[in-house]
């Protein structure tokens, strides 16, 4: 039986890779910075750090930096028994250019396909449903729904939510470089928004997802009493929903460059 969760945190983890010299190009940089990164693992160490309790459910490979960010996890008092490991794919790493105007921008996945690695191969049957029973909290992002198997744990994980009476939170972080088919991003996001309890997102994301950033608009697209709350150009978004509904988704140290 797991003791004192509150929240859970499910999603990405991994390393960002941040260039040493600020630059626009890529071939100007001579070496990286790793830092341990992924949003929903962010959230998970913030809130242990703020006197919460959480765990993280995600998959990372068995190589070194895998291990290196369970570790991290560990070392925070982050719950990390719901951390799969792949025997095959890599941890993912994310390379990161610093701007002359003082911007960041994506600049790779050292050369790899963002299909492989390991946190696209999180196993549904795999999530550990006593941390569901302890939770009070899911809070999800989008950007794991791009891939097959993750997209499959998530649907799992709020049916799971839904059997213990956890509210949902999802965090839109629109990031297009993370899918393979950009054009299925809104379909999903939306089935995924009617869903859940809780919403945040930017100006820019409300745009791009509802066409508009009028609270009451957004508030009508959902269909249901939205609560909203600008911090620092973002949204927060509050709704209570029906928690019955079927659910489906639509069809379909140094960093060195590989």
């Amino acid at each position: 039986m797991v003791q004192s969760l509150r929240v859970l945190c499910l999603g990405e983890i991994l390393w960002d890779c941040l260039a040493d010299q600020v630059t626009e190009s890529i071939a100007q940089v001579h070496a990286w910075t790793r830092y341990p990164g992924g949003a929903p693992a962010n959230v998970a160490s913030a809130l242990v750090k703020l006197g919460t309790t959480a765990g993280f459910i995600g998959c990372v490979g068995t190589d070194e930096l895998g291990q290196k960010l369970v570790d991290v996890l560990q070392m925070l008092g982050v719950n990390t028994i719901g951390i799969q490991h792949h025997p095959t794919a890599p941890t993912r790493q994310v390379e990161v250019l610093r701007l002359p105007g003082g911007e960041r921008q994506f600049a790779g996945f050292r050369g790899r396909a963002t299909t492989e690695f390991a946190d696209t191969q999180l196993q549904a049957d795999l999530l550990p449903v006593e941390l569901f029973e302890a939770a009070e909290f899911l809070i999800l992002g989008t950007l794991e729904l791009s891939y097959p198997d993750t997209r499959a744990a998530i649907e799992r994980a709020l049916d799971l939510a839904e059997q213990h009476y956890l509210k949902i939170l999802v965090d839109v972080n629109w990031r297009p470089m993370f899918w393979t088919e950009p054009s299925l991003a809104k379909p999903w996001i939306h089935q995924l928004v009617s869903q859940i309890d809780f919403l945040k997102l930017t100006v820019e994301e409300a745009e791009w997802l509802f066409g508009t950033a009028d609270p009451g608009e957004i508030s009508e697209q959902t269909g249901g009493h939205v609560g909203f709350r600008w911090v620092q150009r973002r949204v927060g978004v509050s709704r209570r929903i029906a928690r019955s509904r079927r659910r489906s988704w639509p069809s379909q140290g140094p960093c060195r460059r590989a």
